[in-house]
């Protein structure tokens, strides 16, 4: 049995080293693009860490800091650890992480050469092999005094983590960077000590390892991120990464935190991420974690979409981790771990893995969180504020636009309603949530409808409401959250029998024929496509664009794309809808090839188009009057969530 797995539940003490954790939930290492460009932290960074140290996880590694600035930076807003400069702000942020109750620990990391999103510099990057990923810069391959100066970097980094009041430092050797570089075979061509057999190729982390061991002295704990598997072939696997875990234990490591990498080529096995979207099953790679569990003596860190306590506690009771990464899931509710402590599973805001955090952060944005619309606003937003005048705020459309509008107004003090149109709220909530893999989204819409009714907002639903109602209520204020209407076709024969929507289809109010054409190829067009395909249905999708799904996050598009093809989905790019009639659909590619396509069915996801007139009628029925989400302007859940939050917190 590893170390400090004696007492398995999620709330029993945990031991890293010589740190006593008070949990074993551990915020995992998660880029916010927070620090300033040069590195320096934030009163943003500070305030964001310190609400989900105050939310009750036991331990919070930090962000990826760079051990060798500018040289070893992947990303451009990346946090500093390279020089004594930086020791004020992480002294700060150590201290609000501590204060407000966990373990502070921060991880050191070096590029190498996946330089991802970090700003030009005239030297090359440097890396084990001078071996070029696609799309970045050639590395220099380092030589034997560099390597022992990139270890010392790392060494300094952590003396200088150590002085800054972090309790644990924890090494980066996963994710293909510089560390994971000299792991794995695909980057590491080395013929000298450094290079070659696994030995050899995990030789570069033993030594930094040990020279940080030196630096921060023992009791220390040192813990490494590794890669279990790289999905390419010829890359590292799990078998290999049980024999790194072993060597690492025996350099002196005090926890062994297990992830998994593809490298930028993307796997030639499969398509996968260290961050597992909604697509793929929750708990995607607790059984690397339990391998590497079973084949070393020190602690384990589980992590790969762990976003429920039942899961986390049954990884914890049978054994297969010590410890549970729970990264989305604390940018999605800090208090994750209070409420589950205190058995408020249902008040917890769910994440569903949609990736717009990462997707924001790998676009040179700042984090931000399509569930939770306080992420990075820790300070500037401030829910529980009263408002000096209570005022009675009708709501009209209970879509998550007005489920947010209406919590956050009630929470200030202020009388609401929610009139909606159909049975129940949740608005396109519950169409999102039909196609494969996108289950997930029924759970935050569950979760928006008791919090709006535990919130005391009054719900009128199946109302069809004239002026004089709402002159009857007489709201103070108005907030328009009406939605959009579904794109219509412009095609000929497209108010023809046969032809339906997409929201149609994922409503399920239409039984589509055996043979369907899908027109449209942005990401609705494309899950309903994938949605009709596992029906057993023949379809086409038809797209004017060179692309599918440019809406999409990369990681889920890159899923989706390999799942249209498995299900034979034919492709049409570049490719007009003529006309529909008589059960044939005439295209017209773009250097004028014509081709008729049989369809018992054609279904249109157009771009949607937003609500104005529920606005025109009512916009002279109250003092105040506002517009958000789709009827504001059609695009996805983060806009309605983040427009409807702050009209809501500013009545």
């Amino acid at each position: 049995m590893s170390a400090g797995a004696q007492d398995p539940g999620l709330f029993s003490p945990g031991i890293l080293g010589g740190l006593r954790l008070k949990n074993r939930l551990v915020m995992p290492a998660m880029t916010s693009n927070y620090a300033c460009r040069d590195g320096r932290v934030t009163r943003r960074m500070v305030d964001y860490y310190a609400a989900r140290s105050a939310g009750g996880v036991g331990m919070i590694v930090v962000e990826a800091a760079c051990v060798e600035s500018p040289r070893g930076k992947g990303m451009i807003n990346e946090l500093d650890i390279s020089s004594d400069a930086c020791l004020p702000g992480l002294k700060q942020l150590s201290y609000a992480i501590r204060g407000q109750g966990s373990c502070a620990a921060i991880q050191l990391h070096h590029a190498g050469s996946l330089r991802l999103f970090a700003e030009p510099i005239p030297e090359p990057p440097i890396a084990p092999s001078s071996l070029r990923y696609r799309g970045f810069d050639t590395p220099r391959e380092a030589g034997a005094k560099e390597i022992r100066s990139l270890q010392d970097r790392f060494a300094q980094a952590a003396e200088r983590a150590k002085k800054a009041g972090f309790q644990a430092v924890e090494l980066h050797g996963a994710h293909g960077y510089l560390i994971c570089q000299f792991l794995s075979p695909l980057t590491n061509r080395r013929t000298d000590p450094y290079g070659g057999s696994l030995e050899n190729r995990v030789r570069f982390f033993a030594e930094t390892i040990n020279q940080v061991r030196e630096a921060v002295g023992p009791g220390f704990p040192v813990i490494c991120r590794v890669s279990a598997d790289e999905f390419a072939e010829g890359g590292l696997e799990a078998d290999e990464a049980e024999g790194i875990a072993r060597h690492l234990e025996q350099a002196g490591a005090d926890a062994i935190h297990v992830s998994v990498s593809s490298t930028p080529e993307k796997s030639r096995r499969e398509l996968m991420s260290n961050v597992p979207p909604m697509e793929l099953p929750e708990g995607t790679w607790v059984h690397l974690a339990e391998r590497i569990r079973k084949a070393c003596r020190i602690p384990v860190i589980a992590v790969g979409r762990i976003h429920t306590p039942a899961l986390a506690e049954e990884v914890l009771a049978s054994g297969r981790a010590d410890f549970i990464a729970v990264g989305r899931a604390l940018i999605a509710d800090p208090q994750w771990p209070n409420k589950v402590r205190e058995h408020r599973i249902e008040e917890i805001r769910p994440c569903i893995a949609c990736n717009n955090c990462i997707h924001r952060v790998l676009s040179k944005e700042d984090l931000s969180c399509t569930v939770n619309p306080l992420a990075g606003r820790e300070r500037e937003e401030n829910p529980s504020s009263v408002a000096g005048a209570p005022k009675r705020v009708l709501v009209l459309g209970g879509g998550p636009a007005g489920m947010e509008a209406a919590l956050a107004a009630t929470s200030r003090g202020h009388f609401c309603e929610i009139w909606e149109k159909s049975g129940d709220l949740g608005g396109l909530l519950h169409l999102a949530a039909v196609p494969p893999g996108k289950q997930t989204l029924q759970r935050f819409c569950e979760f928006l409808i008791t919090q709006v009714q535990k919130a005391g907002v009054q719900i009128r639903t199946r109302l069809l409401w004239q002026e004089q109602d709402i002159q009857r209520f007489g709201p103070d204020a108005i907030v328009v959250a009406t939605g959009s209407q579904a794109g219509r076709p412009s095609f000929s024969g497209a108010d023809e029998e046969h032809v339906f929507t997409g929201r149609e289809v994922l409503g399920k109010k239409i039984q589509t024929g055996g043979r369907v054409v899908v027109v449209g190829g942005g990401d609705h067009g494309c899950e309903v496509a994938q949605f009709l395909a596992e029906e057993g249905k023949t379809v086409t999708l038809v797209e004017r664009l060179p692309w599918l799904a440019q809406d999409l996050e990369p990681i889920r598009r890159r899923i989706r794309m390999k799942r249209l093809g498995e299900m034979g989905v034919l492709l049409l790019l570049e490719t007009k809808v003529c006309r529909h009639a008589g059960g044939t659909v005439t295209v017209v590619s773009g250097d004028g090839q014509v081709q008729e396509i049989e369809a018992d069915t054609v279904v249109v996801c157009a771009e949607p188009t937003p609500d104005r007139e529920t606005l025109e009628r009512v916009r002279r029925l109250a003092p105040e009057v506002y517009t958000a989400g789709d009827a504001l302007r059609p695009r996805g859940i983060l806009e309605a969530v983040l427009e409807g939050h702050m009209l809501g917190s500013r009545l």
